[in-house]
């Protein structure tokens, strides 16, 4: 047919490692396909690089990720290009699919929403009311992520991805017998697949989505041991509950900061230090005033942490947690 390559997948960091995994799926599911996975950066660089000065006219890395032979250009030309990018914006992806779409290569993005700068700017998505699905970007609808580690979008790439090759396998399954050599999956490998599909839509994600019972109270390490049933207690809920115990670790040093400063604030306005009122309520001895005094100023040193053991108590947390001295594990 012409083509040197069938397949270009390209991504940079989580997205590369998504996009190695699914041209190593594809391989094998398809061992006729002639597959490429690549850095986005190495691409963008193959396709764009000329020879000068600072290479001394000789072959840089970027020129490994295609076959030998032909140039970058030619190798991509009429093949299909997936890039993965949650944002859709990665400046090596966005760069890289401009390249391999000027180059003749036929581009696709994986992202996680559809209005993303590769959707409008490569593949020519419309975004006004009305306007035709350009059909060339996949979409995990996982959306913007803002402080978040990338291990829930990496995770929602992949199943997209799978979902991808399972629709590719079964479409050539349905096909003529004489294409069914070209996907080593069977009908057994298929409704295999199928049934963790069906078991995940059907049985995983309302465990995970959907609160079962209220949110269990007690024993962090085990939320059924606090009088929550096995039975009844879903993943979403000990998520829940696990993520609102977290959550108050992370803001205990500005809750314990504010309550320090409203004391300060309160106690010295009025000018009623609290160890001070409580000794006077109690009839202690004017020989103590200066000892009373020097306990009220370690207290104001020492408020905030006096404070954070107080949010411990009252959260039921545990009350000495990262108090001491630290290790390093390596």
């Amino acid at each position: 047919d012409g083509r040197v390559l069938d397949l270009v997948v390209v991504g940079v960091e989580s997205s590369l490692w998504l996009a190695e995994q699914f041209a190593a799926n594809m391989r094998s599911a398809f061992p006729t396909l002639r597959v490429v996975a690549a850095s986005a950066n190495k691409v963008l660089a193959s396709l764009t690089a000329v020879a000068n000065d600072a290479t001394c006219g000789a072959m840089t890395p970027g020129f490994t990720v295609f076959p030998s032979g032909h140039t970058p250009a030619a190798s991509v030309r009429d093949a299909v290009a997936l890039v993965v990018s949650h944002s859709g914006q990665t400046f090596p992806s966005l760069n890289a699919s401009r390249a391999l779409a000027k180059a003749g290569a036929i581009v696709f993005a994986a992202a996680g929403s559809q209005d993303t700068v590769i959707a409008s700017d490569v593949l020519g998505q419309s975004f006004a009311l009305g306007a035709a699905h350009s059909r060339r970007q996949f979409s995990t609808d996982a959306g913007i992520r803002l402080a978040e580690a990338a291990s829930l979008t990496t995770v929602a790439l992949h199943v997209l991805l799978t979902e991808v090759l399972y629709a590719l396998a079964v479409e050539v399954r349905g096909m003529a017998p004489a294409t069914h050599d070209d996907c080593a999956l069977v009908d057994a490998d298929l409704a295999d697949l199928k049934a963790l599909h069906d078991d995940a839509i059907d049985k995983n994600v309302p465990m995970l989505c959907e609160p079962a019972t209220a949110a269990p109270a007690g024993d962090v390490e085990n939320p059924s041991a606090a009088g929550e049933s096995p039975a009844t207690t879903r993943p979403y809920d000990e998520a829940v509950y696990h993520g609102q115990r977290w959550g108050n670790h992370v803001v205990e040093p500005f809750l314990a900061f504010g309550l320090s400063v409203l004391y300060v604030l309160v106690t010295v306005t009025v000018a009623a230090p609290v160890l001070g009122v409580v000794a006077k309520a109690l009839g202690a001895p004017g020989s103590l005033t200066y000892a009373i005094n020097a306990l009220d100023a370690l207290l104001y040193a020492f408020f905030p942490v006096v404070a954070a053991l107080g949010l411990r108590a009252a959260q039921g947390r545990e009350l000495l947690a990262r108090f001491g001295k630290r290790t390093i594990l390596v």
